[in-house]
């Protein structure tokens, strides 16, 4: 399922492993290299922290926009949040 947010597109699955996995895609258009490294790091952490929260068997992999790098933490981690929360209803609700 894909699901647009501010700084970055979530595709979100589940999965069979019994654990979340986390996928990340950072083009060019994002900025240079420092930039790209610096979101990834960034959304990994937001990941680090909410596993449990996310759910216990999904691969979310996020494509990320340009002005992430300028995204305050807070705002990577509740467009996260809220993207997951957003499929977990979707999913619940027969789709």
């Amino acid at each position: 399922m894909r699901i647009p947010e501010r700084h970055f597109v979530l595709f979100i699955l589940p999965n069979t492993i019994g654990r979340a996995r986390l996928g990340l895609t950072l083009g060019r258009a994002v900025g240079n290299a420092v930039v790209r490294n610096r979101s990834r790091r960034r959304l990994r952490e937001v990941f680090r922290r909410r596993r449990d929260v996310l759910g216990v068997s999904l691969d979310i992999v996020v494509q990320a926009r340009p002005g992430i790098g300028k995204a305050a933490q807070a705002d990577l981690e509740a467009e996260l949040l809220s993207g997951v929360a957003r499929f977990l209803k979707a999913r619940g609700a027969g789709r």
